[in-house]
């Protein structure tokens, strides 16, 4: 879990590019709630669907993180932030 608090970051992106992705695959972005600035339970998952773009705010809020692939798959994505 982290949040992506650098160098002035506004808003992080992830942009999906992998095909036939199915949930029991895993690789989501996995959104946090936070109780007084530390992260506490999963608000929102998203798997890795193809030609999706999640994005969200960067701020002391924003934890996330990533969970495994657990099938014989590759995630691809292009992530990023706007400053």
């Amino acid at each position: 879990c982290h949040d992506d608090r650098l160098e002035n970051r506004k808003i992080a992106y992830v942009f999906y590019l992998k095909k036939n992705f199915k949930k029991s695959d895993g690789g989501e972005i996995c959104l946090l709630e936070s109780k007084n600035g530390v992260p506490a339970k999963a608000s929102k998952k998203y798997p890795p669907k193809w030609n999706s773009l999640i994005f969200f705010e960067v701020s002391k809020k924003s934890f996330h993180e990533v969970f495994e692939v657990l099938a014989d798959k590759e995630r691809y994505a292009i992530g990023g932030w706007l400053h």
